[in-house]
């Protein structure tokens, strides 16, 4: 079977799994998920960026989302797939709200590289205080709808993760001790981090989170459930 076939096959499984009859449908809903996310977010929506967004979505996500719901199968892949497009629409806002522009107060050999553009040395981003307020507000309202989910992960996952992800980020905060259980070799250590970085991945890439939104949740997760933790 050549590749488009197998893309074209694997497209119309996507299609039945999340209860849609063919591709047709299927970007139907894709379009009408976008849509209802962009109305959460502006006062009023913007064709013009509904068909920029789902074009892009077409282009750079919908066959890893498709592939993931296809091999992974998730309880609720409809649910699944409505996640992946409004975290896709979340992250496509936020960067454009970035701005390049040059920077006429830095010489040219101290210009910082650009994230988004690794091989640009003569950019750097500048994000107005309006735009910066829009892009933090996202990471928040994503952070606050992942809490519970990723709690919930903790739970499923095993019994003693809640104290690894707090000795974790206890680490950023240089307060390893408060956390370390006494008993722990240095080997022990090693492996907790690694296990727990492990985990964090997973999470990652269950729900298509970015970095950003996990440091969000992470940071929220220590301020309250840590602290539970610790004092029960």
């Amino acid at each position: 079977m050549h590749a488009s076939d197998e893309r074209a096959a694997m497209l119309t499984l996507c299609s039945k799994l999340i209860e849609k009859n063919s591709p047709e449908e299927l970007s139907c809903f894709i379009t009408e998920c976008a849509r209802k996310v962009l109305l959460m977010i502006q006062k009023r929506l913007d064709e013009d960026i509904l068909r920029e967004i789902v074009n892009s979505f077409f282009l750079e996500k919908l066959h890893l989302v498709c592939e993931k719901i296809v091999n992974t199968r998730p309880l609720n892949p409809s649910g699944y797939f409505y996640k992946a497009v409004e975290n896709f629409v979340y992250s496509w806002l936020s960067k454009r709200n970035k701005q390049k522009v040059v920077s006429l107060d830095s010489p040219i050999d101290s210009l910082q590289t650009s994230r988004d553009d690794p091989e640009s040395v003569e950019f750097i981003d500048v994000i107005s205080a309006e735009d910066d307020k829009l892009t933090e507000s996202l990471v928040d309202v994503l952070a606050e709808e992942y809490f519970e989910p990723f709690v919930s992960f903790c739970k499923r996952k095993r019994t003693d993760m809640f104290l690894y992800i707090c000795f974790l980020i206890s680490q950023h905060y240089n307060e390893s001790d408060r956390f370390r259980n006494p008993s722990w070799s240095q080997a022990n250590v090693y492996k907790i981090i690694e296990r727990t970085r492990k985990f964090l991945r997973e999470f990652q890439e269950e729900f298509s989170i970015e970095d950003r939104v996990l440091g969000k949740i992470l940071e929220t997760f220590y301020q309250n459930e840590c602290r539970r933790y610790e004092n029960r």
